[in-house]
């Protein structure tokens, strides 16, 4: 079954991408965690709202809170790598990607977020993680 970005999700994982990444960091011998790690990016709050539903106005008490599940936590030479398998980027991807990023910049700046949309990205990555990179 695909989700509505077309991915197909493999052994556990949201998409190939995303599998083919997680068996590079067991070949290489990185350890990781997949979907580990939920970060507030707003609270929920209270404001009263109407939103609509089909052809119906609701009353809604509050917002619900924006989060940003990153796909892999890495934690490797004394540094927190937060990583992102990205094939597709959809507008709301790219305003949390900027959120998340603010919330990096004031709460944890020692913390490193990466990007990765391809094969050779990754294969990259991981020999900047195991210092093996000459490029």
């Amino acid at each position: 079954m695909t989700n509505k970005y077309k991915n197909t999700p493999v052994l556990g994982y949201r998409s190939k991408k995303e599998q083919r990444f997680a068996e590079l960091l067991v070949e290489a011998g990185i350890p990781y965690g997949y979907e580990t790690e939920k970060f507030i990016l707003q609270n929920k709050f209270k404001q009263p709202h109407y939103a609509r539903f089909g052809k119906r106005f609701k009353l809604l008490e509050s917002v619900r809170a924006i989060t940003f599940t990153p796909d892999f936590i890495i934690h490797k030479n004394g540094v927190k790598y937060i990583v992102e398998i990205k094939g597709f980027k959809t507008g709301p991807y790219a305003i949390k990607k900027k959120l998340f990023l603010y919330w990096l910049h004031t709460h944890h700046p020692e913390h490193m977020f990466i990007e990765l949309n391809s094969v050779g990205e990754m294969k990259t990555f991981i020999q900047l993680l195991n210092n093996n990179y000459d490029g």
